[in-house]
């Protein structure tokens, strides 16, 4: 064979999929805060990083051994910074851009939301940002669950009375 074997060739692109983002979590891992930050600004989706990393930090600073209140002070930093991303596109743009941006899934991180992250997270600033509590109005007053369809939910009324 003259060639590399095509079963054992190796594809960068493919591996590489989400560089920033493996990147971003191993420096906060590693306590490389500025380097993580270089990583969460070329990363797509900083409002779902700066929230993972908070969750991360919350959780080993949990499971630390020694009390450092330094892995909960810098948790509280990734998490305002989610908060700060949010209320800046909350005032910038309509509610609807707003509702997509904490509902749709982010692949990077196993097809979990914004919303699904911070609840994960215990990020409570995060929820209670207007941005947030927008949704939640949006969810009262309009509709009930955005994969619903009319007919489902006429019909999950109608059995509530039913049973």
């Amino acid at each position: 064979m003259n060639g590399p074997d095509k079963k054992t060739e190796f594809n960068l692109d493919a591996s590489c999929k989400y560089g920033e983002h493996e990147l971003f979590i191993f420096c906060v891992l590693l306590e490389r805060f500025e380097m993580a930050k270089i990583f969460w600004q070329a990363g797509d989706n900083p409002i779902c990083a700066s929230l993972a990393a908070s969750k991360l930090l919350k959780a080993y600073a949990e499971r630390s051994v020694f009390e450092n209140h330094e892995y909960y002070k810098k948790a509280n930093e990734y998490e305002f910074l989610a908060c700060d991303l949010l209320k800046i596109c909350f005032e910038q743009q309509n509610g609807q851009i707003i509702n997509k941006l904490l509902t749709n899934k982010v692949k990077v991180f196993g097809e979990i939301s914004s919303l699904n992250m911070a609840l994960s997270a215990n990020a409570e600033d995060f929820i209670l940002n207007a941005g947030c509590q927008s949704l939640f109005s949006s969810l009262w007053y309009a509709q009930i669950d955005m994969d619903n369809t009319y007919y489902e939910v006429c019909f999950h009324f109608y059995l509530f009375f039913i049973f």
